[in-house]
């Protein structure tokens, strides 16, 4: 049993943490709060009988011991007990107001308490998963993509996916559905963007682990819309289709074959981590990423372009394509010019299709040269309904743009007009970008993510 004489230190640590909690919840909301002690009364003594685990936060321990404590020395009813822990606590808040008797709110409310330190498993399943989550992947390149000798065959890789942004629609019962927006790339840096939707299914562990497969991606005759590449026709030849279900006679080989991602769940933040575990022979470049809740309901949510309003602060950093290690340069990263590596700044939307803003930039060349771009810009954007959309951003670079300055003329020449995707997360207020343009040279590639300032 514990013992009836609580720990002095235990005692003390728990005074100071009520009467922290009592300033910070205020009000009812302290009153809610301490009535959780009184559901922890009887909760100390189950405890106690169950024997329970050392595993448990010792925090928790000294709650429930203080708890225990209690039920044996005024063994009452309930609402008694809640009397005379306030009274213990502070009698200052007697006079907060009547107690609640609902066991509905009591229980609710240990809950709470237990949960801010106790380390109770919780058991997932597919129904785990459900509704629709916005998702972002970038690249991890295998060391295979570098190797000496090109032992992977880098140089007659086919098209790699380098970047997606869009979503995954899980039905609670393992099938899996989405549309991703690809930024992909040869090894002669001909990049490529590819719009698809595919349907798939899903596993989940107890432990919240669990994997994605996606094993069909829907083209014509599927009532669905059809892939759109930008550019189209593709640079390789051949008809968009091709790229995502190729035909016997196609110009190039299947680059999105079935795809499989281990992935596992985070319930309180209702987030999904995923990694790649096949990828296409050649450059090895592997995907990661995150999937999150788009909206808090599993009811769709219809966007607009008045879905994005105000000013939202927005950073980016650099993916590379494997363009770049390719050997024998086919991408000519050799006479690559100034690129931009990291970026931050801020969009404002103007709730229709009007963007602008300004961004900082760092940038550097072949030769370890660094120069700092701070622009203002303009541009546009639309939204899809299902949240994902584009954006267009049109620098405008003046010659006192550049730190250190340059030659006249020559900052404004740094920077290009450029697009991007992304798609769009309501419950968390965060958009996920990723550039779907990129100069001819060193491949690299921005991604990054905006919210509310």
């Amino acid at each position: 049993m514990f013992r009836r004489q609580t720990d002095s230190a235990c005692v003390r640590a728990m005074g100071k943490d009520i009467g922290q909690r009592r300033s910070q919840w205020g009000g009812m909301r302290g009153c809610v709060k301490i009535s959780c002690l009184t559901v922890a009364l009887t909760i100390g003594t189950l405890a106690d009988e169950a024997k329970i685990s050392p595993g448990w936060n010792p925090r928790v321990r000294c709650q429930l011991a203080i708890a225990a404590s209690f039920a044996l020395h005024l063994g009452h009813s309930l609402e008694q007990e809640y009397v005379r822990a306030v009274s213990f606590f502070g009698s200052e808040m007697m006079n907060i107001g009547v107690i609640g008797r609902s066991a509905s709110l009591l229980a609710l409310c240990a809950a709470i308490e237990l949960s801010a330190g106790a380390s109770v498993a919780v058991s997932f399943s597919t129904s785990s998963l459900k509704g629709r989550f916005t998702t972002h992947l970038e690249p991890a390149t295998s060391f295979a993509g570098t190797v000496l000798g090109d032992a992977a065959g880098v140089t007659a890789a086919p098209r790699q996916h380098v970047m997606r942004v869009g979503y995954i629609d899980w039905d609670g019962i393992g099938g899996a559905s989405g549309r991703f927006i690809a930024t992909t790339d040869t090894n002669a840096g001909q990049t490529m963007t590819i719009d698809y939707l595919w349907t798939g299914s899903y596993t989940v562990n107890p432990d919240g682990t669990g994997t994605l497969n996606i094993t069909l991606i829907k083209v014509p005759p599927d009532p669905a819309p059809a892939p759109v590449c930008t550019p189209d026709p593709p640079p390789e030849g051949g008809v968009c289709t091709d790229y995502i279900a190729p035909s016997p006679l196609s110009p190039v080989p299947a680059y999105v074959p079935p795809e499989t991602f281990a992935l596992t769940i985070s319930k309180r933040y209702n987030t999904v981590a995923l990694v790649q575990q096949n990828s296409v022979g050649g450059a090895k470049i592997f995907l990661q990423g995150q999937a999150v809740r788009q909206y808090r309901t599993n009811t769709p949510y219809f966007f607009t372009s008045g879905s994005l309003r105000k000013t939202w602060a927005v950073n980016f950093a650099p993916v590379t394509s494997f363009a770049a290690i390719a050997p024998g340069d086919p991408a000519g990263v050799a006479g690559a010019t100034q690129q931009t590596f990291l970026r931050v700044g801020y969009i404002t939307w103007n709730g229709f299709v009007i963007a602008n803003g300004r961004m900082i930039d760092t940038t550097e060349n072949n030769a370890g040269t660094t120069i700092v771009i701070d622009y203002t810009w303009q541009g546009t954007y639309t939204v899809n309904s299902d949240g994902t959309g584009t954006l267009t951003v049109t620098p405008i670079v003046i010659d006192s743009s550049c730190t250190p300055m340059q030659a006249p003329g020559v900052c404004a020449m740094l920077v290009g007009t450029q697009t991007f995707a992304f798609t769009t997360s309501k419950s968390l207020q965060k958009v996920f970008l990723m550039q779907t343009s990129s100069t001819v040279g060193a491949k690299i590639f921005l991604h990054g993510s905006a919210q509310p300032q």
